[in-house]
């Protein structure tokens, strides 16, 4: 009987660990990716709900289902070992790898990368040029125009179309009220003067 609780014990120190190791990965990938807070916390729902279920699983695979008070010890202690130990090496060898890895790809980009895609920008400029060229022929081709007419034909569209919508806004206004800052003031009539002769 004690030696059966012993064994029980050790695995649930096993399992402790085993979690803990599960959680350094959920660590070390926030570290690799920053998320906001909202998937921190999604992720920490997500490694307690995988603890308990393996808990569960644990203890039923062993235990028969049995809920024993030292399993439950023995899987704080051996995640508390392991993070304490093993697990502050593995965080701080990972972060030294993701600078390590990050340099690298910045380097790549900066010294390889970038000036690649610069020199094919250069090169394939006369081919979008030409490209343009064949894209307005088109066009003019589609609107029945000359090359040289194209441009003037939508700059007096264009001007037709601002002198429209003017005229549209003022008829919108309304009368007899003047624009003040960000807001409408009426009109003060003017009295009328009095002439001679006229009756009060």
């Amino acid at each position: 009987m004690i030696q059966e609780q012993t064994r029980l014990f050790l695995w649930s120190l096993a399992a402790g660990a085993a979690l803990m190791l599960l959680y350094d990965l959920f660590r070390i990938l926030r570290l690799a990716f920053p998320a906001p807070p909202w998937a921190v916390f999604g992720q920490d729902v997500l490694f307690f709900a995988i603890a308990g279920v393996t808990t569960f699983l644990f203890l039923l695979y062993s235990n028969g289902g049995v809920l024993r008070f030292f399993v439950f010890l023995g899987e704080l202690i051996g995640g508390t070992l392991y993070y304490c130990t093993v697990g502050a090496l593995v965080y701080k060898a990972a972060g030294w790898i993701i600078r390590g890895v990050k340099a690298v790809l910045r380097f790549l980009w900066t010294y390889l990368l970038r000036p690649v895609l610069r020199l094919m920008w250069k090169l394939t400029a006369p081919f979008r040029f030409l490209w343009r060229k064949v894209r307005s022929l088109c066009v003019c081709l589609r609107l029945k125009v000359k090359p040289g007419d194209l441009r003037p034909k939508f700059a007096g569209w264009k001007k037709k179309f601002c002198l429209q919508r003017g005229k549209n806004s003022k008829n919108d206004l309304q009368q007899g009220m003047v624009i003040g800052y960000n807001h409408t003031i009426p009109k003060r009539r003017r009295p009328r003067q009095k002439t001679k002769g006229s009756r009060i």
